[in-house]
């Protein structure tokens, strides 16, 4: 039977998260802290026990500069025993139709792996967003000119006042709020001394754009993880030379949306749409998708 999420379920929606996707606690206690509502979550319950979930939380979503509404499916799961029937495709169907009825216009999704692609292509998404990466080493960036960008620690305040004036630009993006900056904040802190970190990129004092990154430290040697870029008129070598003035990394590796004011190498699929009742596919070719960490 299909139910909405409630508070007597939540222990066993976390529970099928970490067994799922074996996220950390931390992450998981901010997911359900700013991103779960229950009327935002389905189930598959038999005899009072999980089986199958998925959340569907709404987004903004600018489509060829009009403003609408989208539903994003994420944390979609079954435990292993209960796969191969039919739960997942019953909990995608009906949260299309909650979707719809509360207004929403579009669907997105990111596939947890290239396989699944197929998978959600039977449902009617097609690959629309994408994402770049650039790995440079400190011997690569040596010549990179970053004297005039200085990384700075983030604050919400300044980090979505960026936000704002960036996404602007962003013909067709799903787009963030105030509440989503604030769990991302959380979970990447400004100040740590090492581990997850924010910062903000900052040319000629003024900042431009954002870094969400982590510091690992590896058998071949620490390096810094971006896992999401964005800049006003910044290259990419330069924000990485910067970031290698801090701490010991001999490397960068670096992600973010392809169509963003970064210029990345590698191009990935890294998401999917879906219109839903009528509409058609929007008329931009690819869409803008960020900070879709939950």
């Amino acid at each position: 039977m299909i139910v909405f999420g409630g508070p007597s379920l939540v222990p066993q929606l976390k529970k099928l998260w970490k067994s799922a996707f074996g996220d950390t606690d931390r992450y998981i206690r901010l997911f359900f802290q700013y991103q779960y509502r229950p009327q935002d979550t389905l189930a598959d319950v038999e005899d009072e026990q999980v089986r199958s979930m998925l959340f569907f939380p709404r987004y903004r979503f600018r489509v060829d500069a009009k403003e609408t509404s989208a539903g994003y499916i994420c944390g979609a799961a079954t435990y292993p025993e209960h796969r191969s029937k039919g739960l997942m495709s019953a909990l995608i169907a009906r949260a299309h139709c909650e979707m719809q009825r509360r207004g929403d216009e579009y669907g997105v999704l990111i596939p947890a792996s290239k396989s699944l692609y197929a998978y959600y292509e039977r449902f009617g998404y097609r690959p629309f967003f994408y994402r770049g990466k650039s790995e440079r080493t400190a011997s690569e960036l040596s010549g990179a000119d970053s004297g005039s960008v200085a990384l700075c620690p983030a604050d919400e305040k300044t980090l979505w006042h960026i936000y704002g004036a960036l996404s602007a630009r962003w013909p067709c993006a799903v787009l963030q709020d105030c509440r989503r900056i604030s769990m991302l904040m959380r979970f990447y802190p400004a100040r740590q001394k090492d581990g997850d970190r924010t910062f903000l990129i900052c040319k000629d004092g003024e900042p431009r754009g954002w870094m969400f990154c982590s510091y690992e430290n590896g058998d071949d040697g620490a390096r810094w993880l971006v896992r999401e870029i964005e800049a006003d008129r910044v290259a990419a070598d330069t924000a990485a030379a910067a970031l290698l003035r801090i701490g010991g990394a001999s490397r960068v590796c670096m992600e973010g949306p392809e169509n963003g004011g970064v210029s990345l190498d590698e191009t990935r699929p890294a998401g999917m749409l879906r219109p839903l009742g009528r509409k058609g596919m929007p008329g931009c070719a690819a869409g803008y998708m960020n900070m879709m960490l939950d």
